[in-house]
């Protein structure tokens, strides 16, 4: 699986770039100079991509989490309220509020 992954960011840099395809003897006689910026180019490019990825990724990963402890705070009113179990429903708003605090304060400060 991480070897297809690698394989079409690769295809999407090369796609998005300027780098001949086939080498010829043409291509081969470029100074080093050119060389040097295909490769800055594509370093570059890579970058920018992984940058996307990440936020993508951020924003999915909060996204989940705030239906996460959305859900467990309302079970857990649910069950503290109707009375079947009132430490396991505070255990569950408890349970909340601290996954509220983790993906709404520190993960925002860890992934920047």
């Amino acid at each position: 699986m991480f070897k297809k992954i690698i394989f079409v960011i690769i295809n999407i840099l090369l796609l998005s770039s300027n780098i001949p395809y086939v080498y010829t003897r043409e291509n081969a006689l470029l100074n080093a100079n050119s060389t040097e910026d295909l490769f800055e180019n594509l370093s570059s490019k890579f970058v920018n991509l992984f940058e996307k990825i990440v936020m993508i990724l951020k924003g999915a990963i909060l996204n989940i989490s705030r239906i996460a402890y959305s859900l467990v705070a309302m079970v857990g009113v649910l069950i503290y309220f109707s009375r079947l179990n009132k430490r396991l429903g505070l255990d569950l708003i408890k349970g909340a509020i601290i996954l509220a605090l983790i993906s709404e304060i520190i993960f925002p400060f860890l992934v920047k």
